[in-house]
């Protein structure tokens, strides 16, 4: 039923279908809340409420729908706080998973939809652009509550759904952290965070996201330095913007960096002048304990000791005499020759 000019709430009556296992109403006018019976429809695979003029708060029995791939909110009036409660999304925890009943209905659908492929089945926001979904919405597992009034933290429980492939919670006024456990979120492809309050740093967990390929945390208030030697380093700039506490690849260094020796040479190089400089310490400290105990030891006891000052003159006349004796001779025979 996208794409159509219909409005009021939700029919009560949907509760009672037990076995439905799409609602896709995206692009209406509805108004009003979701009820609280769409926790009943435990079947569920797809839920689009997607570009209508819904309001009030996310309900946690939202969370009873243990089969969800495709949970789209976005572009709504909802406010208040996400419930924390997503860790019940069995399909969705399961890092891969063959889902035959969800095949079977997908085909059923096409078929009642005549073969026109050109339409597309339904559309979703993906990596940052408007996206048609034929036969491989089967393979899409999205969460995507971006443009709404949301608030709060980002829950905790969004960390354990390892089979998650996009998560877009952009545009609303979410506070607080990064969940530091997101990199449990193995096969996340694309991540948006974008234009809320989020502070603190980037978590380092994320960077273990080696399929990550779309990221945007533009226009927050984090801080701190990009974890270096990651991937975070390989995407655009303009995926960190508007974040005046940022700093490190891809976006100017961190003033920590710019007085730091940034070369493994230079640093090598100040070891080694260190090292010798440690090694001349050394050397003047021997020799001023040289000089103190040697030369001093000797005239101290000079001056203390008069009867050894006279033996050592003495001693050193003698051996003097000895000399000049030995330099006559020496002369005396070489004048002969």
């Amino acid at each position: 039923m996208h794409g159509n000019n219909l409005s009021g709430e939700l029919p009560y009556s949907l509760r009672h279908c037990q076995a439905l296992r799409i609602i896709d109403v995206e692009g209406n006018k509805l108004t009003g809340e979701i009820p609280t019976w769409i926790g009943q429809l435990h079947s569920m695979l797809i839920l689009n409420l997607r570009g209508n003029k819904l309001h009030g708060s996310i309900p946690s029995q939202i969370c009873n729908l243990t089969n969800i791939q495709i949970l789209d909110l976005s572009i709504n009036n909802f406010s208040s706080i996400i419930p924390d409660c997503f860790n019940n999304f069995t399909v969705l925890s399961r890092k891969y998973i063959q889902n035959l009943e969800f095949d079977e209905i997908l085909f059923v659908s096409l078929d009642l939809m005549n073969g026109n492929k050109h339409n597309g089945y339904s559309s979703f926001q993906w990596k940052g652009k408007e996206s048609d979904y034929w036969n491989n919405v089967k393979w899409l597992k999205l969460i995507d509550f971006s443009s709404n009034r949301l608030t709060g933290n980002i829950p905790k429980s969004f960390s354990t759904l390892r089979g998650l492939i996009s998560l877009n919670l952009s545009r609303n006024s979410l506070t607080g952290y990064i969940i530091p456990d997101i990199g449990n979120m193995e096969v996340l492809d694309a991540l948006d965070l974008s234009h809320n309050q989020l502070s603190g740093k980037i978590p380092t967990s994320l960077a273990k996201i080696n399929t990550l390929g779309f990221l945007d945390l533009s226009n927050n208030d984090l801080s701190g330095k990009i974890p270096t030697g990651t991937q975070l380093q390989s995407f655009n700039a303009s995926a960190y913007d508007d974040n005046d506490g940022l700093c490190g690849d891809p976006l100017p260094k961190c003033p920590g960096d710019i007085l730091r020796p940034s070369t493994t040479n230079s640093k090598g190089n100040m070891n080694e002048k260190d090292s010798v400089f440690s090694f001349m310490q050394e050397v003047g400290i021997s020799m001023g304990f040289g000089f103190i105990f040697g030369f001093w030891g000797v005239i101290g006891t000079f001056i203390w000791k008069k009867s050894w000052r006279i033996a050592f003159f003495n001693l050193l006349d003698v051996v003097g005499d000895w000399f000049y004796v030995r330099i006559v001779v020496f002369v005396s025979k070489w004048r002969r020759n």
